[in-house]
């Protein structure tokens, strides 16, 4: 099965990325290739977001359910969507002190 892993040094905290991920509904606002998003619930241990992508002529709509470790890691699992599987996850790894 294919994979992608992409890990990244932000000047941000664990803490401000966590709520960045979580805020579903702002994704438009600073991902170019996501045209909508929704989330669809929410409580503290699990959340379930869809995002519409359109980016070179695909337009494509896909609904995750994300299991939350707060300030930690999210994983995330296909809901509903035009691929076979989509497994993934976010880990919120601090360096040294902020």
């Amino acid at each position: 099965m294919p994979a992608v892993n992409k890990s990244a040094i932000v000047p941000y905290t664990p803490e401000q990325m966590y709520e960045l991920v979580v805020d579903v509904d702002s994704y438009p606002e600073f991902l170019p290739w996501c045209s909508a998003s929704r989330l669809l619930s929410r409580d503290e241990t699990e959340l379930c977001g869809e995002l519409e992508v359109a980016r070179i002529g695909i337009h494509q709509k896909f609904s995750t359910i994300n299991r939350l470790y707060p300030f930690e890691r999210i994983d995330l699992n296909l809901r509903e969507g035009p691929f076979k599987k989509l497994h993934g996850g976010w880990r919120f790894t601090p360096l040294g002190d902020a």
